[in-house]
């Protein structure tokens, strides 16, 4: 069987990264791995289909984008 995989990185700072981790972490954690170095977050996302990677990772930005408008609200 076919494995995909998708990596995204999110940069910036430590703390703020770990809300955003935190806003992804429950969501579906077999499909998908949290690495945390130097200021940056990278997430990998694995898959047999294509289909599902795209559906994951468009989950997870959706509730990374939605963590850091929050975010940017409660700085201003």
């Amino acid at each position: 069987m076919k494995s995909h995989e998708a990596v995204l990185t999110w940069a910036g700072n430590t703390d703020e990264l770990e809300i955003l981790r935190a806003s992804i972490e429950i969501d579906d954690p077999d499909s998908f791995e949290i690495i945390m170095k130097n200021n940056q977050m990278e997430i990998h996302v694995h898959s047999t289909s294509l289909r599902s990677l795209r559906s994951t990772v468009d989950d997870i930005l959706a509730c990374l984008a939605a963590a850091e408008s929050a975010l940017k609200q409660m700085n201003e």
